[in-house]
């Protein structure tokens, strides 16, 4: 019942992208079985005719081998293990932000744990330190430094 009301919501021909996939491998209640909910959206996938896409950390895959039925229905597994310096160029452009020092710092910060997203809330807190300024290289290492990002060998 549940699973069809879901399915009518998402509708067929679509498309449910599930984030943080890794975190459906928990213990559940009733069962005491690990990651029934990758079982349960793939049922109702196949019941609603919705397509299903797992993104996660790279714990990911390794919990996705544990689950025979998932494997054979992956179509092709991208694994995306650093950001791409045109993808966090296109991040801060969309702030106006094009120097290469202001790129190199988003980049580094890019390289930690959190990815793309420690790049957003970085420009984000940057914006505020700029406040009616364009956000510049120290706006951002303000950010970093406030965000307790710093890289390795930075700032």
């Amino acid at each position: 019942m549940i699973r069809r009301r879901m399915g009518e919501y998402i509708g067929p021909h679509r498309i449910l992208l599930v984030d943080e996939a890794q975190n459906l491998y928990q213990r559940h209640k009733l069962s005491g079985t690990k990651g029934s909910s990758f079982g349960w959206l793939v049922a109702a996938s196949q019941e609603c005719g919705f397509d299903l896409v797992f993104a996660g950390d790279l714990n990911l895959m390794t919990i996705m081998a544990e689950f025979p039925h998932l494997q054979r229905r992956v179509r092709r597994p991208v694994v995306i293990k650093n950001a791409a310096r045109a993808d966090i160029a296109a991040l801060a452009k969309a702030d106006d932000i094009e120097g290469q020092a202001e790129i190199a710092l988003l980049t580094a910060v890019a390289g930690l744990a959190g990815g793309l997203r420690n790049v957003e809330n970085v420009i984000r807190m940057a914006a505020i330190f700029g406040g009616a300024e364009k956000i510049a290289a120290s706006h951002i290492k303000a950010a970093i430094l406030d965000l307790k990002l710093q890289p390795k060998g930075t700032i």
